[in-house]
């Protein structure tokens, strides 16, 4: 028997999704993920939490884990996330192309979230769409989402950083700026390539993700990335700092493409943990990247108050601080 869970989100006791007839459901499960409590111990009894209104996480069954390990995509999965009520009950064809693309990215979207409050790749190769027939749910379909399945080293998820996940998944717009995907897509990218030990890739993926957020207008590129992305997540001698080690970071890029030989996984990490600053802090923006950036390079002789407001410790997109993260950093 399932343990319930009150929604971690703080909005109060969120109970599981009730299912009426016609109900949708996206089951993913979460390859390499295990919850742990924050003192490390492995939460390995049975578990439903809410994250969000539509956003379930429960653990799988042995026999669900052994089904998911001998079936073709070899999924090594504990835990799975349910996706409740984000798809009309109208009927739907699941194997038009777009209509699985639209599903693909949601799934990917959802993860993606997960790895920017905790450092970890979670892959979505595979999910699987039921519909509830008023007594139990009913295989619709199967959804690939096109991405590999990896048997990776499983990340240890504290189970107190759920609640960082549901916000983003709240608070995160309905429809970001293309940039801000793609950079999100490239930050994961370097999260698989660490998790595989190629430092190196992971450092140029995270360099390409801080391009597409910073990097568009004149001038030189790492001066231009690394003042932009100073002036989002700090102020006076802390953004200084901020901008002389992105820039020596791309430095580090710069080895790499032309030697083939640079950065490690100190660096890598500390790149990792900008980004986790700097994506929600651009999710919080609410304009377009070209508007921000406007307003960063303005911020060289005036900040605005648009700009300040993303500097509020208390906001929901500031759960890394990178300044403080540089300053406990082993990178010179």
């Amino acid at each position: 028997m399932q343990t319930d869970v009150a929604g971690v989100s703080g909005q109060g006791a969120n109970r599981p999704h009730a299912p009426i007839a016609g109900d949708i459901r996206i089951t993913v499960p979460i390859s390499s993920m295990c919850l742990i409590e924050d003192d490390g111990t492995i939460i390995d009894d049975p578990f439903r939490i809410v994250l969000q209104p539509g956003y379930e996480v429960t653990a799988l069954d042995d026999a669900e884990q052994n089904r998911l390990l001998d079936g073709p995509y070899r999924i090594n999965a504990f835990v799975r996330l349910e996706i409740l009520g984000q798809i009309s009950q109208e009927e739907h064809d699941f194997h038009d192309e777009a209509q699985r693309r639209q599903l693909s990215e949601l799934v990917i979207g959802t993860l993606s979230k997960l790895s920017l409050c905790v450092r970890g790749y979670f892959s979505a190769a595979y999910a699987v769409i039921d519909r509830f027939d008023g007594s139990i749910w009913r295989r619709e379909s199967y959804l690939s989402t096109g991405e590999p399945s990896y048997d990776l080293r499983c990340a240890h998820v504290p189970k107190s950083r759920l609640s960082t996940w549901a916000t983003l998944l709240d608070e995160w717009p309905s429809e970001p700026d293309a940039a801000l995907t793609l950079s999100v897509n490239y930050y994961r990218e370097s999260l698989l390539d660490r998790a595989q030990g190629n430092f190196s890739r992971a450092l140029v993926s995270s360099a390409l993700a801080t391009e597409i957020l910073f990097g568009k207008g004149n001038g030189e590129l790492g001066t231009l990335s690394s003042t932009r992305a100073a002036h989002l997540v700090a102020r006076g001698n802390n953004a200084f700092e901020v901008q002389k080690m992105i820039k020596k970071l791309y430095g580090k890029r710069s080895s790499v493409v032309h030697t083939g030989k640079g950065g490690g996984k100190a660096e890598v990490d500390l790149w990792h943990q900008f980004l986790m600053h700097a994506l929600p802090s651009v999710a919080a923006w609410g304009g377009t990247v070209a508007e921000l950036h406007s307003a960063l390079d303005a911020a060289s002789f005036r900040r605005g108050d648009a700009l300040d407001r993303l500097l509020d410790e208390d906001g929901w997109w500031a759960f890394c601080n990178f300044a403080m993260c540089l300053g406990a950093s082993s990178v010179q």
